[in-house]
């Protein structure tokens, strides 16, 4: 359930946001409305406090009162997105439940924080390998955004951070395969399947990557 029922009173605002391909929405906070985002069509990352997530078609997130966010559009399609906006200071309780999403740099449940590293150390425009707990991870700078992805190609099974990065994609450098780093999907031949991509965030004291919890690694913050 998305909205509360049993809170009544004030007047749910609608509005729709048609995000161009390449473009943005900068980073802003809603005053005293909570924000429920649903995207119509496309998929846009979700920036927020140095972290970000993408939301599609079939997904939604709340953002609570005052946080602030912004909206990017790194594919080449419009993205439509339907904004509604609770009543203002005036409501003192939430309408919609928190549980309806993860806050922007909370990890979900089964993945925990991994420390991944200085932000300094990663270069616009470069990836490199990290092994967190166990896993081979990509971490790859575009644009000033971190991601982090499996750091095997799909088709090549070769380390996808010796490849190139440019334009919110990373080419394998075996058969030149690309990927796009929000989502992981293929979008160069010959690689058809796609990558597995991780949450991230950036913290005071670097990157962080959220990762599956084994029972090597155990729980973290």
């Amino acid at each position: 359930m998305l909205i509360d029922e049993e809170a009544g009173g004030g007047q749910l605002t609608v509005t729709r946001v048609v995000v161009p391909a390449g473009g943005e929405m900068r980073e802003h906070d809603h005053g005293e409305s909570q924000v429920l985002l649903v995207p119509l069509t496309g998929e846009v990352v979700l920036t927020g406090a140095g972290q970000h997530e993408i939301i599609s078609l079939g997904t939604v997130a709340l953002l609570e009162r005052g946080e602030r966010v912004g909206l990017t559009n790194q594919t080449s399609e419009p993205c439509i997105v339907v904004m509604v906006f609770t009543p203002g200071a005036d409501r003192a309780e939430p309408i919609f439940e928190k549980s309806s999403r993860q806050r922007v740099g909370e990890a979900a449940a089964g993945l925990a924080w991994v420390p991944a590293g200085p932000v300094d150390q990663l270069d616009d425009d470069a990836a490199v390998h990290r092994d967190l707990d166990g896993h081979p991870v990509c971490l790859a700078r575009s644009n000033g955004i971190v991601y982090a992805l499996l750091d095997e190609c799909s088709h090549g099974q070769v380390e996808l951070s010796e490849g190139d990065v440019a334009d919110g994609h990373v080419e394998c450098w075996l058969h030149g395969s690309r990927f796009a780093l929000t989502t992981g999907l293929p979008t160069g031949p010959p690689a058809t399947q796609a990558v597995p991509v991780y949450p991230v965030r950036i913290t005071g004291t670097g990157i962080e990557v959220a990762l599956p919890v084994t029972p090597q690694s155990g729980p973290r913050g």
